[in-house]
């Protein structure tokens, strides 16, 4: 599970994409941030049967089969990578100080922490920062524009959407090995990642029937949050 209540918010938005469980309704039909809600409904569904018929069950297996040590090793070792994407978008974000704390969390992790399988980092009180290049363009003042669904990825808009190549290119898996190697890597962490939100999951089923609209709300406004750092006031709007 989660360890604090910004990374819960990330982890119930991103399992509400694949699952479709939900937690408040605020906006309602003909959200302007949504004008290509058609597709979107539909991308979701997508989504949503390809987690039911394939991510789910694999999450089952690896989390019925994998010891706990093992499942927590996984989890901390890609995110160890991540901080490699916090390091980078933080700088440019000019946080001199969480730029510093993602680098050495990096090296300790890779070095004393066994390729990050162990959090030392986290151990001795070195904050983890997450941060990404959607969040950076918003941090220097781009507009996040309509929300937009990917398939097999989630919801997102179309700013954080072409942000997503530059934190892909960050990870040294995208360049690692031949295709076969990276599907296999990619692969784990989705089936990892999956697996530690099933007890979450059981928390938040069935809530509520319109799923598409509340995963959308919930999206936008964490990521409003985390692109502002929490200084959260209003909910942004797109003009017509």
């Amino acid at each position: 599970m989660p360890s604090s209540p910004r990374s819960f918010a990330c982890a119930l938005v991103c399992l509400l994409a694949f699952s479709g469980s939900a937690l408040a309704d605020n906006h309602g039909a003909g959200d302007p941030r949504d004008p290509w809600e058609g597709y979107n409904r539909a991308a979701y569904g997508f989504n949503k049967g390809f987690d039911a018929i394939f991510l789910k069950p694999a999450a089952e297996a690896y989390d019925a089969i994998a010891p706990e040590a093992v499942d927590q090793g996984v989890t901390n070792f890609f995110s160890n990578i991540g901080d490699i994407r916090n390091c980078f978008n933080n700088f440019l974000q000019g946080k001199p100080d969480e730029a510093a704390n993602s680098l050495a969390r990096l090296v300790i992790n890779s070095t004393v922490g066994l390729l990050g399988f162990v959090d030392v980092a986290t151990e001795i009180g070195i904050k983890k920062s997450e941060e990404d290049f959607g969040q950076t363009m918003g941090a220097r003042g781009a507009e996040p524009g309509p929300y937009f669904v990917i398939p097999f990825l989630g919801p997102s808009t179309v700013r954080d959407t072409v942000a997503k190549p530059f934190d892909f290119a960050l990870n040294p898996f995208t360049w690692a090995g031949d295709g076969e190697f990276r599907a296999a890597v990619m692969g784990t962490q989705a089936i990892d990642y999956r697996a530690d939100l099933l007890d979450t999951e059981e928390a938040v089923e069935g809530i509520t029937e319109d799923e598409y609209t509340l995963v959308r709300n919930a999206y936008l406004d964490q990521r409003q949050f985390e692109v502002s750092d929490g200084a959260v006031t209003d909910a942004y709007e797109i003009e017509e």
